[in-house]
């Protein structure tokens, strides 16, 4: 990929509650492609922008970045699996971002078979509510590979003020309670970016290099 001014196209999976406020910051300078079961909880961010695509196949074949935000295990198989499921139009090399409060074993499972198709998943805790989530103000705490957290960071601190990677994908240290609020040099494989009153413009050309790193 040999893009660096172009925007990157991403996809959204779970328009409701918190899925919506957050597919709504990542219009900001990029093309989103989104998605839900019920079509009219996305009326307001089709008339902001958002490319509404009736599957999740076919929001995950139009995006380079995948997210989606649903409720339980069950519901994230029924997203991630099947003929019309993100799984079937994953690209290879894309990446993919599930920050539903699942279990463990789901998560470990789908980013199984997120490698299995050649791409990259990282699972992530969202901590905050719905005026957090409005505002770009959560707590996300990130278990993947370091590579895939650096690449999904620049996206990620649009929708929180601090995002800390944790571990590799369902160790479950991204759904400790606590993890958000560890302190600096607890762990070595922690890290952690903060935002002070700086815009999301210029992190927005470090998004197609870093993606492009994680993809090596």
């Amino acid at each position: 990929m040999q893009r660096t001014r172009h925007r990157i196209p991403l996809g959204f999976v779970g328009l409701g509650g918190m899925g919506a406020p957050l597919a709504g910051r990542l219009l900001y300078r990029n093309r989103v492609y989104g998605t839900d079961r019920a079509k009219a909880k996305a009326n307001g961010l089709i008339a902001e922008g958002l490319i509404w695509r009736d599957t999740p196949r076919e929001v995950a074949a139009a995006a380079e970045v995948v997210f989606s935000l649903v409720s339980d295990d069950a519901a994230l198989a029924a997203v991630a699996s099947g003929p019309d499921g993100i799984l079937a139009g994953l690209r290879p090399g894309a990446l993919y971002i599930d920050l539903s409060a699942v279990s463990p074993h789901a998560r470990r499972e789908l980013a199984e078979q997120v490698r299995a198709v050649g791409a990259t998943m990282i699972d992530a805790r969202v901590r905050g509510g719905l005026a957090a989530a409005e505002s770009g103000t959560l707590a996300i705490t990130v278990d993947g590979t370091e590579a895939a957290y650096h690449a999904a960071e620049p996206l990620l601190l649009r929708l929180a003020t601090t995002v800390t990677h944790l571990g590799g994908n369902g160790d479950g240290r991204a759904h400790s309670a606590a993890a958000a609020d560890m302190a600096p040099g607890r762990s070595e494989d922690i890290q952690s970016r903060h935002i002070g009153d700086g815009g999301t413009g210029d992190r927005d050309q470090r998004d197609v290099a870093q993606l492009d790193r994680a993809k090596a």
